[in-house]
């Protein structure tokens, strides 16, 4: 039920919503229905009832989306979120949007497991006709070790953009808002030694890094913003360790090299440059 009674024109974007939530869906969002219409929501666990405040919703639109930004009926495999930046009930008292790309930081290990093997479940039933039992397995982090790091500390590339004031920074989910952001459970420890939120960024406009699982040093390719040459970098450099690989690249730059020499095509553009 709504919070509000009223058209579809009434709940637009910013409206908040009781639900009841469904099943999951991929991408991380669980289904709601309201009044008739399916509400695909982010944040929450099948079978909570929640308070969800509208993120997408125009009045035409086959479905919206939604954040969890209250929950009145908690499932029992709520935690406590493991980045509080992406945590959309802090970031929503707040008055900020939470980081995208960890949607089921609030949710029990083995649940987000079973919730992900679900989901291809389903996918496999829907668009092969195939009915397989799906289990989603814990992956160690080291060949050497069993330690899975509790489902962090596994992302070896990471995408950064850059505050106005140099900081580094994320995108809230489907948004032009950017998050300045720290440390990142999800990034592994090779990348977050790197301490990349430390550096001042000022006309850099984007940022990729790469920690190879070759074992080769970390990588990080510097976008510039138009009209600022490589040589801004140098300050920047210094604050990274010399074992470090380091390219700054234009506005207009193609895709940078693989760090472990795999090919693929070297960065191109109107100020393409190799840093060190």
């Amino acid at each position: 039920m709504s919070t509000s009674p009223g058209t579809a024109q009434e709940n637009a974007a910013g409206r908040t919503l009781e639900l009841r939530l469904g099943p999951v869906a991929h991408g991380g969002h669980m289904v709601a229905r309201h009044e008739g219409r399916v509400v695909f929501v982010r944040h929450g666990l099948p079978g909570e009832l929640v308070r969800a405040e509208l993120t997408d919703a125009a009045p035409e639109a086959t479905f919206w989306r939604a954040d969890v930004v209250d929950v009145l009926e908690p499932s029992p495999h709520r935690r406590d979120h493991v980045w509080d930046l992406a945590d959309s009930l802090k970031a929503h008292r707040a008055g900020l949007p939470p980081v995208g790309g960890a949607e089921f930081g609030h949710i029990a290990l083995d649940e987000q497991r079973r919730l992900k093997a679900a989901v291809v479940r389903e996918q496999l039933e829907r668009l092969a006709g195939m009915e397989l039992d799906v289990e989603v397995e814990p992956v160690a982090l080291r060949e050497d070790s069993d330690d899975d790091a509790g489902g962090l500390a596994w992302r070896t590339r990471c995408s950064f953009s850059v505050t106005a004031e140099g900081r580094l920074a994320m995108h809230a989910h489907r948004s032009e808002t950017l998050i300045p952001v720290g440390p990142m459970p999800l990034a592994t420890e090779e990348i977050n030694r790197l301490r990349l939120w430390e550096l001042d960024l000022d006309g850099v406009e984007r940022l990729e890094v790469a920690a190879p699982a070759c074992g080769s040093a970390p990588l990080v390719v510097f976008t510039l913003a138009d009209g600022v040459a490589p040589s801004r970098l140098t300050d920047v450099l210094a604050r990274l360790s010399p074992e470090v690989s380091a390219s700054a690249v234009g506005p207009d730059a193609g895709r940078a090299p693989s760090p472990c020499g795999a090919g693929g095509p070297s960065p191109s553009g109107s100020s393409a440059a190799t840093t060190r």
